[in-house]
């Protein structure tokens, strides 16, 4: 992320070095955005605080006698998956200032998202791995739509072009409301034969088909860049319109909650603690192309 900072701070350096007087109003000015947008794929990386299926004192209550390997908190459980991008929308509102060709601004914005398809979920530790083959017969982890609110200062360099045209190039920086559609599901076999975490028929009986699953909207106050650039039309002294383009970059999300059911019980396994799983993203940046209206006063 602060790489990418400092490649948009010489972008913005090397653009206000030709940068020439602006058309357009000097002084105080609003403007107004409105357009679709592009979102990359994205990283999930989930991790929770459950214990094995031998250790849930709900479905197993009495594994304490039967099983000396639960009296310890195992290492979190681990998976991650990439959903595939999508389309979305993208819309704000800003008040600025301009001064020869160099203006400032406070915008807010709110982007929307719909995501594509997951790809497989990939396991990362070893105990739940040992059931992906025979106890787990669906495993899913997926975001469905992203909602964000966005408060940042902006700051550009602008060249006439022509009488009544001008480019512009600009830098932003700061932060984002975010929030998820997460869900993930986790079924049993319903075939208790293939499952091979107890011996006894009784307890394989009792935990084939059962699921655990999480799901909700989760939220993250996020800091974030963006890259900004257009072009702008004069429609009078104080009116102009035009296209701007917009790139913006968010740092990690994270969020937890607890799940809607474990292993078809509540999120909890009896030993006084409620069972949370963790939602990290790599990437929630956007590519959005918008049309512009700027009032001058």
């Amino acid at each position: 992320m602060r790489s990418r900072f400092k490649f948009l701070l010489v972008t913005f350096t090397a653009c206000a070095a030709f940068a020439s007087p602006a058309v357009g109003q000097q002084g105080w000015y609003i403007g107004m955005d409105i357009g679709p947008s592009l979102v990359p794929e994205a990283g999930l990386f989930v991790s929770d605080n459950d214990w094995s299926t031998k250790c849930d004192l709900i479905n197993n209550p009495g594994q304490i006698e039967t099983n000396g390997g639960c009296t310890a908190q195992p290492p979190r459980a681990e998976w991650g998956n990439e959903v595939a991008g999508g389309m979305g929308t993208l819309g704000g509102v800003a008040i600025g200032y301009r001064a020869s060709w160099f203006r400032v601004e406070a915008e807010y914005f709110h982007r929307t998202a719909t995501y594509g398809d997951p790809t497989p979920v990939r396991i990362g530790d070893l105990v739940t791995l040992e059931k992906a083959d025979q106890e787990l017969e669906e495993v899913e982890s997926r975001i469905n739509g992203l909602i964000g609110h966005g408060l940042f200062a902006n700051a550009y360099a602008e060249m006439a072009i022509a009488s009544d045209y001008a480019a512009y190039a600009g830098v932003g920086a700061g932060v984002t409301a975010v929030s998820v559609d997460y869900f993930n599901r986790w079924k049993r076999n319903d075939d208790p034969s293939r499952i091979d975490t107890f011996d006894d028929p009784a307890m394989k009986a009792r935990i084939a088909g059962t699921t655990t699953i999480g799901t909700g909207r989760k939220s993250d106050l996020v800091f974030g860049y963006q890259a900004l650039a257009g072009l702008d039309r004069a429609l009078s002294e104080s009116v102009s319109v035009g296209i701007k383009l917009r790139w913006t970059m968010l740092a990690e999300f994270v969020d937890e909650a607890e799940y809607v059911q474990l292993r078809s019980h509540e999120s909890s396994v009896g030993r006084g603690e409620r069972i949370v799983y963790r939602v990290v993203t790599d990437d929630l940046s956007a590519f959005g192309v918008t049309l512009s209206l700027k009032y001058g006063f």
